[in-house]
């Protein structure tokens, strides 16, 4: 949803809509998305960037994580860390 209390819905692009998207307007569809996530209701990131300081303090810095709900797909694999 954009802005609060608005109607509108922003549809969810797959990797090549956000390619079409980008050569339509000209603009970079990783840095497009980023600028959406201080927004956004969900987002799926791989899991190491969630511990990784740095991915944390950049791509993710627009992330409320103190009201997050975490959800680990493939936790078998945080063992690793």
């Amino acid at each position: 949803r954009v802005g609060a209390g608005s109607d509108y819905e922003q549809p969810v692009l797959d990797m090549e809509d956000l390619v079409t998207v980008g050569k339509q307007h000209k603009i970079c569809p990783f840095y497009h998305t980023r600028s959406l996530l201080k927004e956004a209701e969900i987002i799926f990131v791989p899991y190491n960037y969630l511990f990784d300081r740095d991915a944390r303090e950049t791509t993710l810095a627009e992330v409320d994580f103190a009201n997050a709900i975490l959800i680990f797909d493939e936790a078998h694999n945080l063992e690793e860390f």
